[in-house]
This record gives C-alpha cells, sequence and structure tokens, in this order.
C-alpha cells in the first residue's frame, strides 16, 4: 500500500507569497516610522490576506491522498466536506503522466486514469507522477495476474473483474479462455 500527496508547491509558493508581503509590510513600518493605528490596521490586513490564503492552500494540500492498494486506488478530498473515491484496478485500462518541462524538473505533475467505459480520472499535481504511474501500473499487473486464481473473492466478482480485462483489450481471446476455465473449475 502506498499513501501518496499532492506535490507541495502549491504551499510552497503561497507561502513564499505570503514572506514576501510581510516582509514589504515590516520594510515599511521601518521606513515609515508611523506607527499610528490606521497604518497598523492597514499593515496587518495586508499581510493576513495571504496569510489566510497559504493557510488555505496547506489545509487542502493535507486532506487530499492518493492511496494505492492491491485491488484499488483510494481518492480522499476536502477539509470541511470530505469527498471518498474508489477505483478498481480493473477498471483502469491505462495510466500515464502529463507535466511541462518546469513540472518535470521539480518532479510534479498530473497522471491520468484512463478508465474502462468512464470518463478519466486526473489526479491534479501530484508529487514524483512518474513513480506514481509506475507503482499503479505494478499493481494493476499484479492484480491481472491474480485473476483466475483462487482467493477469498466471489465467483462472480472474479468473473466480472476478467470480463472486463478483456473487453478492455489488455488479455487476448486465449487468455481470457483459460483464465475462466481455471475459474470455473474452482466452483
Amino acid at each position: 500500500m502506498v499513501v501518496v500527496r499532492p506535490h507541495p508547491a502549491r504551499v510552497t509558493g503561497a507561502l513564499l507569497c505570503t514572506a514576501a508581503v510581510a516582509g514589504l509590510g515590516f520594510w515599511l513600518l521601518v521606513r515609515i516610522h508611523e506607527t499610528s493605528r490606521p497604518w497598523l490596521y492597514a499593515l496587518a490586513v495586508v499581510v493576513a490576506v495571504p496569510l489566510a490564503w497559504t493557510l488555505g492552500r496547506a489545509a487542502q494540500w493535507s486532506a487530499r491522498t492518493v492511496t494505492v492498494t492491491d485491488r484499488r486506488i483510494l481518492i480522499a478530498d476536502g477539509l470541511l466536506r470530505r469527498n471518498h473515491a474508489s477505483i478498481r484496478l480493473e477498471r483502469i485500462t491505462d495510466v500515464h503522466v502529463s507535466a511541462s518541462v518546469l513540472e518535470r524538473i521539480v518532479r510534479r505533475g498530473d497522471v491520468i486514469l484512463e478508465l474502462f467505459e468512464d470518463d478519466p480520472v486526473e489526479l491534479v499535481e501530484m508529487r514524483r507522477p512518474q513513480a506514481l504511474r509506475r507503482v499503479i501500473a505494478r499493481e494493476i499487473d499484479e492484480r491481472h495476474e491474480q485473476v483466475g486464481t483462487v482467493h477469498d473473492g466471489d465467483v462472480a466478482e472474479r468473473l466480472d473483474a476478467l470480463d472486463a480485462l478483456y473487453e478492455s483489450g489488455r488479455i487476448e481471446d486465449a487468455e481470457y479462455d483459460e483464465r475462466r476455465a481455471r475459474i470455473l473449475e474452482d466452483l
């Protein structure tokens, strides 16, 4: 099982912006030598806005996780309203990464999961997207090897998973027939 969070660049950029505004505000306070309340209130507002933005970004970042297990990918998102999504590995037909040159340099990018008979799912701004893609692809391959072997799952579920593999074009006719026969032998 692998748990991944998005790349921290979203928070880093907001943090740098907040630090720059706070530094500029402090510099102005020292240079103007004006300590009257209106100046202090204005300075507090100017610093509070990017600080609130940074805290919001940090909260969003910490609330989002992608968990890859041997059977599915779990996506948890949201701070106040928590959203959970689960994608069975059998439904994934392709995994690829989209990243600009700058994103590749900082090891950030989007991982796109192509799903059988459904719209693709984008895992946006993920840390080390190529490594995440390799992990997902490895889990998919291992899961495909397990289909047709004896495990605690329901036979109907195993047949559905096998059908999904066949219909997505990931296995050939001969392999489909062989695995289906093995599943039915276990009855």
